[in-house]
């Protein structure tokens, strides 16, 4: 923030003096926090990766191997998800309900006596959520 006074030295002269004011928020530390924790991450997977122990770059190498198959993993079910979601609902114009997260149809009944809300999954639903299970399999199976 530039803040500008006007400061009179002297009959008839005006100096202007720009002085600059910090202002620090907590959004700006973490922000701060979090780009310095990350690059001590980078620095120290580059530094495992490239040690001269070998059970120490295959242990590395392993690790992110995995931790990228679990990242993977959850793209994929909500990619599978979402794929679903449009698919039912392209079919089906009724009123829609969330379930434990999913956002699938659910009949009208149950939707007037307060379901969605903590209530057990239709029978609908339950079918759904097989087939997206079934399919992922499926794709799973296939790509191997």
């Amino acid at each position: 923030v530039n803040v500008t006074d006007n400061v009179t030295t002297a009959p008839a002269t005006t100096v202007k003096v720009t002085r600059i004011v910090y202002v620090h928020n907590n959004e700006s530390l973490t922000a701060a926090y979090t780009l310095f924790i990350m690059l001590a991450f980078v620095m120290i997977i580059f530094y495992a990766v490239h040690s001269k122990y070998y059970i120490l770059k295959t242990t590395t190498w392993e690790a992110m191997s995995q931790g990228l198959s679990i990242l993977l993993a959850l793209v994929f079910f909500y990619a599978m998800k979402d794929v679903t979601d449009l698919i039912v609902k392209s079919h089906h114009r009724r009123s829609e309900t969330s379930f434990g997260g999913d956002s699938l149809i659910e009949d009208d009944a149950s939707q007037s006596a307060g379901g969605g809300g903590g209530s057990a999954p239709s029978t609908g639903m339950s079918a759904i959520a097989f087939t997206r299970m079934a399919l992922g399999l499926a794709a799973l199976q296939f790509a191997l």
